[in-house]
């Protein structure tokens, strides 16, 4: 299903829009995606819901207003499709007491939930992550295990909703994604390696074991997402992000390629337990060939995310 696929189904289908959490960077990229798609409908089909009441700006100028989330359940009762993305993510578990951070996440899953099916939700995409998968596991550090089980909690408190109410349920666990309105450039290896180049500096890789990573561009993720709650046939779907398995320092290597930058030598391999923050590629894979979806090439990927940073940087 390409993008004018996509329109086609979208305008076919005239529910509601809902996002959670959209001033994050897989909201913004979604409105993004919307704008372009429903054209003179975006404004009127589309809500927005997320910390604060403020005005969302993509990078072509549209505005749209966003509502604090207890504003939701105001909403009138209407089909509609709900993203929810609002979540307080592991950067905020670092640094926040952790009974505080899990009551806030927990707080706005109740609240979402709860508001389900009063405003007439038929079809929810859960943005979840890989970090569900390190919820138990000891080699990770506190901060993961902790987002992790909460993350854990969402898939499984969102899925009990869609049985119990026979709706619709697309959940992704995301591990690496890449694009426009990337945000906290020093948490991500991406964004900092770009942005390395973009100061002119060398693209430094501090690991001293081996680090593996796969990118996806969250614009091919989201156009995945609308395909599958658009379609029919689709019910209960739940997968991990793919996308091609680097190392590090191969990864380090194809950022400094694409953007015409350098790598500083990196540190000898110490521990040769690897740190592998990766997903089941080949099922993700697979829908994006049933769909028929086109996977942006990582080189793309890398420019399309530096054309973006070198403005906000």
């Amino acid at each position: 299903m390409f993008d004018g696929d996509i329109r086609n189904a979208l305008q076919a289908d005239d529910r509601r829009i809902i996002i959670t959490g959209a001033g994050g960077w897989l909201g913004l990229t979604l409105l993004d995606l919307l704008d372009k798609l429903l054209g003179d409908s975006f404004l009127e089909r589309v809500h927005c819901f997320g910390s604060s009441d403020r005005t969302l700006e993509l990078v072509n100028g549209q505005k749209i207003s966003q509502r604090p989330l207890e504003q939701m359940a105001k909403l009138v009762q209407r089909p509609s499709l709900l993203f929810h993305f609002a979540f307080l993510t592991k950067d905020r578990a670092e640094v926040m007491d952790h009974e505080a951070y899990c009551n806030a996440n927990r707080v706005v899953r109740k609240y979402v939930l709860n508001s389900l099916d009063q405003l007439g939700v038929e079809t929810v995409f859960l943005a979840s992550s890989g970090a569900a998968y390190r919820a138990t596991d000891v080699s990770a550090s506190e901060a993961m295990r902790v987002y992790g089980s909460l993350k854990l909690e969402d898939e499984l408190d969102f899925a009990k909703w869609a049985e119990l109410s026979d709706r619709q349920l697309i959940t992704a666990r995301i591990f690496n994604i890449s694009g426009p309105y990337i945000n906290k450039i020093s948490a991500y290896a991406m964004a900092s390696f770009i942005a390395d180049v973009l100061r002119g500096h060398p693209i430094v890789v501090k690991a001293t074991r081996p680090v593996y990573r796969s990118y996806i561009s969250a614009h091919e993720l989201l156009s995945l997402a609308l395909a599958a709650m658009l379609s029919a046939e689709q019910r209960s779907l739940s997968f991990d992000t793919g996308g091609q398995k680097l190392e590090m320092r191969e990864f380090a290597a194809e950022v400094a390629a694409t953007l015409g930058g350098s790598v500083a030598a990196a540190p000898a391999m110490t521990d040769h337990v690897p740190d592998d923050y990766t997903g089941d590629a080949e099922v993700y894979d697979q829908l994006m060939a049933a769909y028929n979806i086109n996977s942006v090439p990582l080189r793309q990927q890398i420019s399309e995310t530096a054309s973006y940073l070198e403005h906000i940087i």
